[in-house]
């Protein structure tokens, strides 16, 4: 392989070349800034030919690293390259807020290669689910982290998110009814990442940081939204609280 590029010669057994100078190349597609191959591996494959493994951190799967095979026959013809490394979603970054009558609403990211979804459970008292699955309240291919606050009459669920393999840039939000439903679509607050939530007086205030200029330079900064109607009381930009260098506190 050479970075992003991989090609297969074939030797007889006394070790002439069967293929012409650069081998056959395979028909892989890795772009974005990680864009190499790495962890080559060949197998001989049941009735001849070879499979070739590798894992990459391609841009189109949010440049997370997975493992892909690529079945090659006998006369060094390549089939499609098929990703392998599938499985049960990764959930992370979980916060919580209690309702009303002890209701606890858990809101978390859940995350498979370039598509993160925002999810809110429902439990009781007891620590037991009280519906039979979460909500998902957001999707999108890139989300960093979440955060949820109780007001008295209204759940805000808060997260970051941004482009395929990008960190996130936009902090967004949506309100919820106290059963979990969602009240209204989720809207944007500003710019930033890392947001967290609280509630007071019935209202929310919703703190993220942000890059300066510089990305090395990250401030701190801080939106209030009206509780009963979900409007931004400080504008699109926010109210700049501080920053210096390499700032992350929320």
């Amino acid at each position: 392989t050479i970075s992003n590029i991989a090609s297969l010669i074939r030797l007889d057994v006394n070790g002439a070349r069967l293929d012409p100078i650069g081998g056959t190349p395979m028909p892989i597609d890795v772009s974005g800034s990680v864009n190499s191959l790495y962890d080559s591996h060949l197998e001989p494959r049941a009735g001849g030919g070879v499979m070739y493994s590798w894992t990459d951190l391609r841009q189109a799967n949010g440049n997370d690293q997975n493992g892909f095979v690529l079945s090659v026959t006998a006369g060094n013809t390549p089939e499609a390259e098929r990703c392998i490394t599938t499985s049960s979603a990764n959930q992370r970054n979980s916060d919580l807020a209690i309702g009303l009558n002890g209701t606890v609403a858990v809101a978390y990211v859940s995350e498979h290669a370039n598509n993160a979804r925002v999810m809110v459970q429902l439990l009781g008292s007891n620590g037991l689910p009280t519906s039979a699955g979460p909500i998902e309240l957001a999707q999108a291919p890139v989300i960093g982290t979440c955060g949820i606050a109780w007001n008295g009459s209204h759940f805000l669920v808060t997260w970051d998110q941004g482009n395929s393999g990008l960190t996130p840039i936009s902090v967004r939000a949506r309100r919820l009814n106290p059963d979990g439903s969602p009240s209204g679509t989720e809207f944007t607050v500003m710019s930033g990442m890392a947001p967290s939530v609280e509630a007071l007086n019935g209202n929310f205030c919703i703190a993220a940081t942000r890059y300066a200029t510089s990305p090395q330079f990250i401030g701190l900064w801080a939106n209030r939204i009206d509780g009963t109607s979900g409007t931004l009381l400080d504008g699109t930009t926010g109210v700049y609280l501080g920053g210096n260098y390499v700032n992350g506190l929320t």
